[in-house]
């Protein structure tokens, strides 16, 4: 021991060894901890959070509040908050695939709907049109931030904002959730494509999934033709729009699933659970994360509140996951609290 203390030598060679295997203890520890993931509870603090969307290359995420909307993940084209107009109510919004242009649609009296398009904090169009609008109506943008599909109470309309002209699909509303493929098609949650691919009836999707009961869930692949429809019998469908056929069937949940989302290579597919048409506390109020080559389930997440994944997407490279919640059913409306969370999967 005195001869160690008294060489320079032996004593610098033994702090390196221990710093070396410290800084291994603190790696292992890490991989660790990404195993199980961890909900970031600071990031909403105080913040009642109304609404949310997501980029699909998932690198940008906004969130609404009372008053306003605002980027929750950087670098945020839409840029600095956007007002909500006093006495307007935010029914939906959504960001284009690259993130550069906003969508917000709002009303006054769920009468007439309000659109307004932003690059950044300008807006570039807008549109007021009678639209009834329900507790279930959304908004849906193509990928290039052009078209915008409206789902109102009995209707469904199609904006094209380049030409300025809106299209009243004859299937009629009812819709839960629409969404856009790569090439501006249109796929819903009560099976239409439109425009219809030739020699293909448009209501492929609905005879093909017919057996899953109501469908309450839309999600399209960023890099391929494919699109996840999750249903009240809490299986998710994916079809490929490509060849027309339904090629994969995930069982996710007991109950409802209320919501999903890709991840940025579509390798993952987040789908979230509810309690069921009733309210009947049928079912899995959380999220469950499909490898979508394998079908297996890779994590499950558990907001704390054990109400009904209402909206959730997934954000940047390390796959976070964002998500609301609110308790499905209220005798005086929907009233009931929205929270958001906020979860690290690696």
């Amino acid at each position: 021991m005195h001869h160690f203390i008294h060489n320079p030598l032996l004593r610098w060679r033994w702090l390196l060894t221990l710093g070396a295997l410290c800084l291994v203890i603190a790696g292992l520890g890490s991989l660790t901890a990404r195993r199980t993931p961890q909900e970031d509870t600071r990031v909403f603090a105080g913040a009642p959070i109304k609404a949310i969307a997501c980029a699909r290359n998932n690198a940008t995420a906004v969130v609404a509040t009372t008053d306003r909307v605002v980027p929750l993940s950087p670098p945020s084209p839409a840029g600095t908050s956007l007002p909500i107009a006093p006495a307007t109510a935010l029914v939906d919004m959504a960001l284009s695939a690259d993130g550069s242009v906003l969508a917000m649609l709002t009303t006054r009296d769920r009468q007439f709907a309000d659109v307004a398009l932003y690059r950044g904090t300008h807006q570039i169009a807008s549109l007021h049109i009678l639209l009834e609008l329900g507790a279930g109506s959304h908004l849906a943008l193509s990928p290039a931030g052009t078209k915008v599909v409206l789902d109102g109470w009995k209707e469904t309309l199609v904006w094209d904002t380049t030409l300025d002209v809106v299209t009243r699909l004859p299937q009629g509303g009812g819709a839960i959730r629409d969404g856009f493929t790569r090439r501006d098609d249109l796929v819903s949650t009560n099976g239409v494509i439109w425009p219809a691919p030739p020699h293909v009836p448009s209501d492929l999707l609905a005879s093909e999934s017919a057996q899953a009961g109501w469908a309450f869930s839309l999600a399209v692949h960023p890099t391929k033709a494919i699109v996840a429809i999750g249903a009240e019998d809490g299986r998710i469908r994916l079809f490929d729009l490509a060849n027309h056929r339904l090629i994969q069937t995930i069982v996710s949940h007991t109950g409802t699933v209320t919501a999903l989302a890709f991840n940025h290579d579509g390798t993952w597919l987040a789908a979230g659970g509810g309690w069921g048409m009733e309210g009947d506390h049928h079912g899995e109020p959380e999220i469950r994360i499909w490898d979508v080559a394998t079908g297996q389930r890779v994590v499950t997440l558990t907001p704390p509140d054990t109400a009904e994944i209402s909206d959730l997407c997934f954000i940047g490279q390390e796959d976070q996951v964002l998500a609301l919640t609110q308790k499905p059913w209220s005798p005086f409306g929907n009233l009931n609290p929205i929270s958001a969370h906020l979860w690290q999967t690696h």
